[in-house]
């Protein structure tokens, strides 16, 4: 993997990128037509439905790339056929990613909405129990039993037949009903530090992001554009549906030319350095003299005129005489 890496240019690289971007658009637009397809299906038939839904994703991601193709050969007729088809199929790949991710976003909300609404009826229990509890001045459940068990040890709790017939003991199961009481008391104590101690626990473990707003993106959006959350969803839902689809139709083809970029024949830019022609053999007619052959500009063929020395009038003259 490292050596093929090193081993590409820059565009491969860049059109490898773009190929495995658009082919995991492909999926997951695949897979949201799938699921939406599927979704109030029953028994083998919501495979069927799912098959169909991955099939039109399929066919709209290829027919871009042959729409491109048909068009670059001339063919307008056909591809204006196949951009009816793929009109079709795009709008029914926006409608079920659309649909899929507002599902989401709504379930998300209702989530949010679910835990917001727990946490504050745990929260205001917790500080009911908390003042309940600071109100509530009893021994532990344990001493206080202990306590009862020793009066119910004396002589009066037989005499009196527990307290049933107090005659002159009314002291004693006096004493002893302020017992009960207390042991009243001490037993709601206790329930209570255990449902604090239980609310403390719930309301610690809950987040601050399971409590935040169900879709804050959603709502600054909708906040800047002057729209509900509902209405701002499904705009950032149809948003995205329309970039997966884009990726997923055009990202393979684009990829493709990307990659192969550099075997694209290039302009070649002109050169201002001495060609090999500049320096050839002269190119000269058969039919010249020596002297017009030595005098030939190199690589056309023409006299050279300006090399051409002739006698001067004093030669001629010498000359003629």
């Amino acid at each position: 993997m490292i050596t093929w890496l090193r081993t590409r240019t820059l565009p491969q690289l860049a059109g490898t990128v773009m190929i495995a971007s658009a082919i995991t658009a492909l999926i997951y637009q695949a897979s949201k037509n799938a699921v939406t397809a599927a979704k109030y299906s029953e028994g083998w038939m919501r495979y069927i439905d799912a098959a169909g839904g991955i099939a039109v994703e399929m066919f709209v991601a290829s027919a871009a790339i042959g729409v491109l193709y048909v068009m670059r050969r001339g063919k307008v007729s056909h591809s204006y056929a196949m951009l009816g088809l793929i009109g079709l199929c795009v709008g029914f790949g926006l409608l079920a990613a659309g649909q899929q991710i507002s599902v989401q976003r709504t379930q998300k909300t209702a989530e949010v909405g679910v835990k917001q609404t727990v946490y504050s009826s745990q929260a205001t229990q917790l500080v009911k129990a908390q003042e309940e509890l600071a109100t509530i001045k009893a021994r532990p459940v344990a001493t206080v039993e202990a306590a009862m068990a020793t009066e119910r040890g004396k002589t009066f709790w037989d005499a009196t037949d527990g307290c049933k017939d107090v005659g002159k003991y009314g002291n004693s199961c006096r004493l002893y009903g302020a017992l009960a009481a207390e042991l009243g008391l001490a037993k709601r104590k206790a329930e209570l530090e255990g449902r604090v101690i239980s609310l403390s626990t719930a309301v610690g473990a809950t987040t601050g992001s399971q409590i935040a707003t169900a879709d804050p993106i959603a709502g600054l959006v909708g906040s800047y554009f002057e729209l509900t959350v509902e209405n701002a969803q499904i705009a950032m839902a149809f948003f995205s549906a329309v970039t997966m689809m884009m990726i997923a139709m055009f990202g393979i083809h684009f990829g493709l030319l990307v990659y192969g970029a550099d075997d694209l024949p290039a302009h070649a830019a002109q050169s201002v350095a001495p060609t090999v022609m500049q320096y050839a053999a002269p190119v000269v007619p058969t039919n010249v003299t020596p002297f017009q052959a030595a005098h030939y500009v190199p690589g056309t063929g023409a006299p050279d005129l300006s090399q051409l020395k002739l006698p001067s009038h004093t030669g001629i003259a010498r000359a003629v005489a």
